[in-house]
């Protein structure tokens, strides 16, 4: 027969067992953006003469009637430049897909700032969710 001690230190070990469980799964849970969105990112780069490249990748959680990035807004030292749509560019876009990535690339100057707000969305069977990320600063060369 177990003494009461070791009775408390058995439920106690098993307390902490069950809390160490949730406390791992949590992050997995919060890892899903939405119903709709997986995962998103966005990075810009310096592509020299003053040029900038955004990239942009979005994962659905299963295929989406859309999904993609519905705009791109540069800034030139904090200052909104210049903004992409995906209905002036489809490229920005993908229908019946999981998975969608995409680049835009501003002319702007050498020696300037810049960074990226990206506006990205997924949809299917009437709803959807956006997201944004902005993308860290860069001095274009």
């Amino acid at each position: 027969m177990f003494s009461a001690k070791k009775k408390a230190l058995r439920l106690a070990s098993l307390i902490l067992v069950v809390f160490l469980t949730f406390s791992l799964l949590a992050p997995v849970a919060q890892a899903r953006a939405s119903l709709y969105i997986f995962s998103y990112s966005a990075t810009i780069h310096t592509e020299g003469n003053g040029k900038v490249s955004v990239w942009f990748d979005i994962t659905g959680t299963g295929t989406m009637e859309e999904i993609g990035a519905k705009t791109v807004t540069i800034y030139e030292n904090n200052k909104s430049v210049f903004t992409y749509s995906f209905l002036a560019d489809p490229s920005m876009m993908s229908y019946n897909k999981a998975f969608h990535c995409s680049s835009v690339t501003y002319s702007g100057v050498a020696g300037r700032s810049y960074y990226a707000v990206v506006s990205f969305w997924a949809a299917k069977q009437g709803g959807g969710d956006g997201r944004s990320v902005t993308t860290s600063s860069i001095i274009a060369v």
